[in-house]
């Protein structure tokens, strides 16, 4: 449900992402060539013809084109950006798409789901596939994840039993488009990077159990899922690659009995333990997952048994709640998400731009700063935690730290950027700073003021609200852990 939830309060965009830009029709009477993946769409293949084009963004990255068939089809093609892989990627992009055809609970839908594989020349994309009634009118729905793209494919006006129909023009789409060269335009690095979270650092023992479990995953997925299908997206759908992950967590827990930990650590480990003891740890990933997984061929050991189970055993165990993301780094500089945290030194959102900053205009949530010498490490923290949480949130952030002390360019940023929303962390210009002696280095006390504005530009709402920090070298993250708070409450 919590899932649910999250995917209700996002607002989608048709490709699949998150924007406010109006789509632009594109008008060409030749073949179509997308421009970032040279991907060609042609005016007529087969018993299709194309009849309209449009773009999601304003560099054609993220595009639609419709075919009608013969047999009276209507079928869109969309290729957009799906920057690094992370290990959730495919799983979440799939429920917010579905989440978005039809106001059904998703979990509703499991029976209607299927895994979707496409392969050729041993390159190999992994998707998830649905089917959904609409208006009493089937529309069907696969994503595909294609290195650095996502590639989707809509199908509707499909009368009822035309399942044969819908699966040959799904293959007619696969065969003309290919999403593997997709991949081997911009293949990721089929080996692991890991970036701990904030929950795995309450204590020693929570730590090592998600070092451990990450790194165990890590060395499932090399082991046994092919390099060029891990190019294609880390295969964070395994169901084998969970469970080990699971175990390794319990397994380590066991042999370090005295490691420090704390309360929550212990109530955390004791529910696992008893899933794991129970025999269920599968279905319990199968029903956290809610879409069907790699290696689970849906009819796992006992899921009546399970429910029945669950009802005696209330679980307050999310696999959603995140210690740790594992993705596969892009091999296309400019698409990184590790390329989000920049620093702006113009006074104006067009040079901005000019700069490299397009996405401003297509992604879900900005946050922008001044950055100086009196706050550099302290609104580093703090600007990260807050992309931590909206990143888990199912947000694309961005962080703009500016070094300009030219006032306009909160005006401006405010006025043109279109993100969705955006968070501003304004800091005065006043501000105390003391020095003195330790037994080490001098530590440094300092005081600010920030009017913190929060935009959100679906209902053009914006508050804004004074918070004051106060903090020292040596109780820097309490203090950010503070301000983090009092920022979640505006």
């Amino acid at each position: 449900m919590k899932r649910v939830l999250i995917l209700s309060m996002v607002l989608l965009m048709t490709g699949g992402l998150w924007a406010i830009i109006t789509p632009k029709k594109i008008k060409c009477k030749t073949d179509y060539v997308q421009p970032e993946t040279f991907m060609s769409f042609p005016l007529k293949f087969k018993q299709y013809d194309r009849v309209s084009i449009y773009s999601f963004d304003n560099y054609q990255t993220n595009v639609g084109i419709t075919y009608q068939s013969r047999d009276g089809l209507t079928i869109t093609i969309y290729i957009y950006p799906a920057y690094e892989g992370m290990e959730d990627r495919l799983r979440n992009q799939f429920l917010m798409c579905l989440q978005q055809m039809t106001e059904t609970s998703i979990f509703k839908k499991r029976s209607n789901q299927e895994l979707v594989s496409y392969s050729k020349n041993g390159y190999k994309v992994n998707g998830l596939s649905a089917r959904v009634i609409l208006s009493g009118v089937n529309s069907f729905l696969s994503v595909y994840e294609c290195g650095e793209w996502f590639f989707k494919i809509r199908i509707s006006g499909v009368a009822y039993g035309s399942q044969v129909l819908v699966k040959n023009a799904e293959q007619d789409m696969l065969k003309q488009f290919d999403p593997t060269k997709l991949v081997k335009e911009a293949p990721l690095h089929p080996y692991a990077s890991i970036t701990m979270m904030h929950a795995a650092l309450k204590d020693s023992l929570m730590l090592g159990c998600q070092l451990e479990s990450a790194f165990s995953k890590s060395k499932w997925a090399k082991e046994h899922v092919d390099s060029l299908e891990r190019v294609s997206g880390f295969p964070g759908l395994y169901i084998d690659l969970q469970v080990e992950g699971l175990k390794k967590t319990l397994e380590f827990a066991r042999e370090h009995p005295a490691m420090s930990r704390s309360a929550s650590t212990e109530e955390y480990l004791a529910e696992l333990n008893m899933i794991d003891n129970s025999g269920f740890m599968k279905e319990f990933i199968r029903d956290q997952f809610i879409v069907n997984m790699i290696g689970d061929s849906g009819t796992v050991a006992n899921v009546e048994g399970y429910a029945k189970w669950k009802k005696r055993h209330p679980l307050k165990i999310n696999l959603d709640d995140q210690y740790y993301r594992m993705y596969y780094k892009t091999q296309t500089k400019q698409k990184s998400l590790e390329d989000t945290v920049d620093v702006l030194y113009t006074n104006k959102l067009d040079s901005c731009v000019n700069t490299g900053f397009d996405s401003l205009q297509s992604n879900n949530y900005l946050i922008v700063t001044k950055i100086d010498e009196a706050n550099e490490d302290y609104i580093e923290i703090l600007c990260n935690r807050l992309k931590e949480n909206l990143t888990r949130s199912g947000c694309h952030v961005r962080i703009l730290y500016s070094t300009s002390s030219n006032e306009a360019i909160w005006a401006d940023i405010a006025l043109k950027s279109k993100v969705a929303n955006m968070l501003m962390l304004i800091p005065d210009d006043k501000y105390s700073r003391q020095s003195f002696s330790s037994f080490g280095d001098p530590i440094v006390s300092l005081k600010r003021e920030y009017t913190v504005k929060k935009i959100n530009r679906k209902t053009n709402y914006s508050v804004s609200k004074k918070i004051s920090i106060s903090y020292r070298d040596d109780h820097l993250e309490q203090a950010v852990e503070k301000a983090y708070d009092n920022i979640q409450k505006i």
